[in-house]
């Protein structure tokens, strides 16, 4: 009995600490699917079809661009798009895991404020598809959205972004023909990843009862 309730405290401890070195966060963005490939999809897919793609990230990732207006993040830990009969997650390590913010940054001829996402694997095919990609803008023309380009992704109106505002998915199939499909955002969230110290702390109280029971039945 003490050889267990110690190997449970030291995973406690070792979840609790690992949990302490980062601050993960969930983007989270709804929309509907605008166009996409003939070929891959099923009837679930057609223009219309909600979409759900959850992107989950490091808050305290180093900035990878020493210039200023851009901040460029592999910050990307998973990323999960849902869209009628299909899922797809990626995880790191992959090809490409960035969230990138731009603040008063050149977009072709104009100056903008914009938040992206670029979730790409080379290596794990999935469904029969394989060089995954999930890509994503929120675009504005209003410099004054974003005082940075800190990762610092803020929850604003949708409406706050008017320019692209895309969800993408792209892929190849067995034979290499190119997949995909595009949608619109229509709502995005920020909010914070749930610690696995929580659960831990679950288990652990549910562990304690647990013990307490089996005590009070040997003293019976």
């Amino acid at each position: 009995m003490k050889t267990t309730i110690t190997a449970l405290i030291i995973a406690a401890g070792a979840l609790l600490s690992g949990s302490a070195d980062a601050t993960p966060m969930r983007w989270t963005e709804t929309g509907s699917i605008d166009t996409k490939s003939q070929n891959f999809w099923d009837s679930s897919v057609t223009s219309g079809t909600p979409f759900t793609i959850t992107i989950d990230f490091d808050s305290t990732a180093i900035d990878q661009d020493i210039g200023t207006g851009r901040g460029f993040y592999d910050a990307v830990t998973s990323a999960s798009l849902s869209l009628g009969n299909y899922t797809f997650s990626l995880s790191s390590p992959v090809t490409a895991n960035d969230v990138i913010i731009y603040d008063n940054y050149l977009f072709g001829p104009d100056l903008r404020d914009a938040y992206s996402y670029l979730m790409y694997d080379s290596a794990s095919p999935q469904k029969g598809l394989h060089n995954i990609a999930m890509q994503g803008f929120l675009i504005s023309s209003n410099l004054q959205l974003l005082s940075s380009d800190a990762l610092a992704i803020q929850q604003f109106p949708v409406s706050a972004f008017d320019g692209q505002k895309n969800c993408s998915f792209q892929a190849d199939d067995s034979s290499n023909a190119y997949v995909f499909a595009n949608g619109t955002v229509m709502n995005y969230t920020v909010t914070t990843v749930p610690e696995p110290s929580t659960a831990m702390f679950g288990v652990v109280g549910v562990f304690g009862l647990w013990v307490r029971r089996i005590r009070k039945s040997n003293r019976a």
